[in-house]
């Protein structure tokens, strides 16, 4: 009996060790990879579109919600926030002012919409619908403000997501990265499906210094895609209305956003293309 209870702790106090060595392991290898991003000397993606602060989604979605559309020094995601009707000023020969204007104000016409980007749409001879897909990634301000770091990593490799901060000036928000696993299920099913050719797209709506985490993001998404022995075209920091008419070239689609979580701009080019074309299909 003594040396079945001595066994069993040696064991646990095996286990232990073992867990904290590679806990270690993953914290050291973790700050081999931060000092890498940080130290890049590549130039960072060209990501930001040149609409600041030019929110289609959230212009068609939560038009009457006043709260969302003014600043806010003290937060660190609102400070970006410019009023509706200035906005729709601003840019007034865009898609979000020409909306805004003939459905008077109103939330979430359909109708409206649909008609102004099937008089903008363009056929893009390059893609052939039956062996391409459209894959929208979150980049910019929602990683290398809002999640950095380990947080970024601890999200990417692990799905983990440390919990938010009560102060808003250094607030975490991790939900808009996919995992890599998520990434690798996506990847597999395409391959079943016959998908020769990624799109990936890509754009930062806040100008930042620095886009390493986002770029770093991209290249090892890139890297799973090609490990796959698929090919990948990168369509980066485009203006937001000609992204969304370009996604109206596909029939698949692997999203950044899941149900109404991850952003309103990657939910309206699912929705808008659920709504115009029955072949639709989100991987």
């Amino acid at each position: 009996m003594y040396l079945i209870f001595l066994f069993a702790v040696v064991l646990v106090l095996t286990l232990l060790l073992i867990c904290k060595l590679f806990s270690k392991s993953n914290k050291n290898e973790y700050i081999d990879i931060i000092n890498k991003i940080n130290k890049n000397n590549e130039k960072d993606y060209e990501l930001f579109n040149n609409h600041s602060s030019y929110r289609l989604g959230d212009g068609f979605y939560y038009t009457n919600e006043k709260n969302k559309w003014y600043p806010d020094e003290n937060h660190l995601v609102d400070k970006y926030n410019i009023p509706l009707e200035q906005l729709s000023e601003t840019y007034r020969n865009s898609i979000l002012s020409e909306y805004l204007k003939l459905s008077n104000y109103t939330e979430k016409d359909w109708g409206t919409l649909i008609k102004i980007v099937n008089n903008k749409f363009y056929r893009d001879i390059n893609i052939n619908k039956s062996t391409d897909c459209l894959m929208h990634v979150r980049v910019g301000d929602v990683i290398d403000e809002l999640c950095s770091g380990q947080n970024f990593l601890n999200k990417f490799y692990k799905n983990m997501i440390k919990k938010q901060e009560k102060n808003k000036s250094n607030i975490i928000r991790c939900k808009y990265i996919k995992s890599l696993k998520y990434f690798q299920q996506k990847i597999k099913k395409l391959i079943k499906m016959g998908i020769t050719k990624v799109y990936l797209m890509a754009g930062a709506h806040i100008q930042l210094p620095s886009y390493k985490y986002s770029t770093y993001y991209i290249n090892k998404i890139v890297e799973e895609i090609e490990k796959a022995g698929l090919q990948v075209e990168l369509k980066l920091g485009g203006s937001p209305d000609d992204d969304l008419l370009f996604s109206m070239n596909f029939d698949y689609f692997i999203p950044s956003c899941r149900g109404l979580r991850g952003g309103q701009y990657c939910r309206l080019i699912k929705e808008l293309n659920q709504k115009i074309n029955p072949n639709f299909t989100i991987i």
